[in-house]
């Protein structure tokens, strides 16, 4: 039986609590605008439109269903913006609009000047803006299948072969040549960069991409476990794995990435095809993933979790609320770098822009050795600009400022609307399918990437992340196509009666 059906949004059949919701944000914000002096109403207008943006975006998203999605493109980059952009906003206000040594190092060395901070905010609220009316517009809204096939024993076999194949490739790299990209941060992480630079080109990039394949693979475990619930020890591994990455995270206070992505990919999974979260609980998890994703900002870096921990609550107890919030996050580090480009830019210390820097977004697709000129790397070239040397990673507002300005924002925001609001119908169609599914969900888990760093980043990990690992699933299960192992196919056949009926109730 065909489970899709079109759904056609009407306008005047809106969720009433959504409505309530709405005119309660307006009205609060009204209120702040009563209450706000000139300069910060010059800040307070900007934020304000992102995040009624989101909240209208949001509620014309979840219109009549019976439960909000969260496993969207859509709404998770939504919800990435308005961390790289809101919280920003709202921490600059809350701070009193003053920066200190703890802040990015733009902001400190260069305090922002409010008007010229408020048509920064304002740049990101029309992008924002722009990509939401034509996602709205071009997502189709269709009832999404409530189960997920169990992938075939072949494709099995060629997933636990594949990662074991990377797996043991980057242990023997970092043998061989000290490369190790989950190296905790109090190590010594310059030395580890010049050990990964002193490889030759075409080796950089063979690594560099066997390990988004490999953190790829993990997405790949989640499916499978969910597929499989139904097996005592699926979820018993499962429920191990997620324990694990836990105790590794807290032995070595590295980088963030791996556990929140992995943590996020187990929530979004589960609360599609197992059990759908409340929106209260929904709220409140957020919430404690924000807070950890600040924590672990401060806590990284240290020898264990115990120092890490008292670093963080002496910082508390000898800053004032005021400066608590003007604390450099990696939200307020990326809209750093791209008010300092926006001040270069203005003040005229940009002169030239090379062609190169317009076009990273597509340059970036093709290997450096088929090309018959050198790329300029934006963070290379920012840094040959600015005596800031902050973290700066070259996002859509800045490619935007550095090109047509406000023609571009709307540009650039509307092509990834469009885009975006493509891969979802595309899910949508076949989101019972193991492959779509774990391809959708690794651009979902990374759409952040497409406000945290350029527009489009997203098509270098489809084309040289999702495509190999693909095409090499695809030629290992043809190798076992005819010899699935007797084990394997007897520990799990008994789900295939039973997934069906679990993800129907």
């Amino acid at each position: 039986m065909n489970l899709h059906y079109d759904i056609h949004f009407n306008p005047f059949q809106v969720n009433r609590n959504f409505i309530w919701v709405v005119t309660s944000a307006f009205l609060v914000v009204l209120i702040l605008f009563l209450f706000a002096s000139p300069q910060q109403c010059g800040i307070l207008l900007p934020g304000a439109s992102i995040g009624l943006t989101a909240l209208i975006f949001l509620c014309v998203v979840w219109n009549h269903r019976e439960s909000v999605s969260i496993l969207d493109i859509g709404v998770l980059y939504m919800a990435a913006f308005c961390c790289y952009s809101l919280i920003p906003i709202v921490a600059y206000l809350l701070s009193g609009m003053e920066y200190t040594a703890y802040s990015s190092t733009q902001f400190w060395l260069h305090p922002p000047n409010p008007e010229m901070y408020a048509l920064v905010s304002l740049r990101y609220s029309v992008f924002i803006a722009a990509f939401a009316c034509i996602h709205i517009v071009c997502r189709k809204t269709v009832e999404e299948k409530k189960y997920l096939s169990e992938p075939d024993m072949p494709v099995i076999g060629a997933l636990l072969s594949l990662a074991a194949i990377l797996a043991i490739a980057m242990f023997v790299i970092k043998i061989l040549y000290g490369v190790d990209f989950d190296i905790s941060y109090s190590d010594n992480l310059r030395e580890m960069n010049e050990r990964f630079t002193r490889l030759s080109l075409l080796t950089q990039q063979i690594v560099q991409n066997m390990y988004g394949m490999l953190f790829g693979m993990r997405f790949a475990f989640i499916i499978v476990c969910i597929a499989f619930w139904r097996i005592w020890w699926c979820r018993l591994l499962f429920g191990f794995w997620l324990l694990t990455l836990f105790g590794m995270y807290s032995m070595e206070m590295g980088a963030r990435t791996g556990i929140i992505l992995s943590y996020l990919g187990a929530v979004l999974l589960w609360h599609r095809y197992i059990r759908p979260f409340s929106i209260s609980l929904l709220v409140m998890g957020g919430s404690v993933l924000l807070f950890s994703f600040f924590a672990m900002s401060i806590l990284r870096g240290h020898e264990d979790l115990r120092e890490g921990l008292g670093i963080l609550s002496q910082w508390i107890s000898e800053s004032g609320w005021r400066a608590a919030f003007s604390f450099g996050t990696e939200f307020q580090n990326g809209f750093a770098g791209t008010y300092d480009l926006y001040r270069l830019k203005q003040t005229g210390m940009i002169e030239t822009i090379p062609w190169q820097i317009h076009a990273v977004d597509f340059l970036v697709l093709i290997p450096s050795q088929l090309l018959p000129f050198d790329k300029i790397g934006p963070q290379q070239w920012y840094y040959e600009k600015t005596e800031a040397y902050g973290y700066f990673m070259l996002n859509p507002i800045g490619q935007a400022i550095l090109g047509l300005d406000w023609v571009e924002l709307i540009f650039r925001g509307a092509i990834l609307g469009w885009c975006f609001a493509k891969l979802h119908n595309w899910y949508s169609r076949n989101s019972d399918r193991f492959l779509v599914v774990w391809a959708y969900l690794w651009l979902v888990a990374f759409s952040y990437y497409s406000i945290r760093s350029m527009t489009f980043s997203f098509l270098y990990i489809i084309i040289y992340q999702i495509a190999p690992s693909f095409l090499m699933i695809g030629f290992i299960s043809h190798l076992y196509s005819k010899r699935s192992p007797d084990l394997v196919r007897r520990l799990i056949s008994g789900a295939r009666s039973t997934s069906l009926e679990y993800g129907s109730k």
